[in-house]
């Protein structure tokens, strides 16, 4: 019975512990890696833990918009949204060292463009930032760990809607279909409300950049 209860206290442990290693959606090393999410919606009731091994890549210290701070086990989450104000605030515990966690929001991985940022260290707590989003842009969360701090955190955010994007069509249409030796000029119509997505041009199935394919 003794060995039984071993067991299934060891299954719950390993099932707990795995848990707590697991963000959902999983989080990447550095911001050029970052899948992007649809919206910031996608990280509302978002719970994870810090990455437990070094990794200094989060927009802090010397020569970015948040100096007061020094990178050491970064994560990093990109998102589009609908535009407009959003503010997320990160609620961590069981902080390892005591120290807390840091957060920011830029946009672009040089670190330019930074939305907001915290850089100060508190045992338990929350912090929240906040600003105004342009629609359709890819925006990049980092989360770090002061002093290489170990916690666990939920995220809850406000606004950041999926973007609203309308049905397109090419400005010019004609000729059609495309001879060899032509040359004409084809736009997308823009997108309302300021939205700018990206899009990806291809001809016969080939993207204009790689053709011949």
């Amino acid at each position: 019975m003794f060995r039984i209860l071993q067991l299934l206290c060891f299954l719950v442990y390993q099932t707990v512990s795995g848990t707590s290693q697991t963000c959902t959606p999983p989080s990447a090393d550095n911001c050029d890696a970052a899948n992007v999410l649809c919206s910031l919606d996608e990280l509302n009731g978002f719970i994870c833990q810090s990455v437990d091994y070094s990794n200094p890549t989060a927009c802090l210290g010397a020569g970015t918009s948040c100096p007061n701070g020094v990178p050491h086990n970064s994560s990093w989450w990109a998102f589009v949204t609908n535009g407009g104000f959003v503010s997320i605030t990160v609620t961590f515990s069981g902080c390892v060292n005591g120290q807390g966690l840091q957060i920011g929001v830029v946009g672009a991985c040089d670190c330019s463009g930074q939305i907001s940022c915290n850089s100060n260290c508190s045992f338990g707590g929350s912090i929240t930032i906040s600003g105004n989003l342009v629609p359709c842009k890819t925006y990049y969360l980092w989360v770090d760990g002061c002093n290489g701090d170990i916690c666990t955190f939920n995220l809850s955010v406000s606004g950041g809607a999926p973007p609203k994007l309308s049905n397109f069509a090419l400005s010019r249409t004609s000729p059609n279909p495309i001879c060899v030796g032509c040359c004409d000029d084809f736009k997308v119509t823009p997108q309302p409300g300021g939205c700018e997505p990206e899009y990806v041009w291809t001809i016969d199935g080939c993207e204009e950049t790689s053709i011949p394919c």
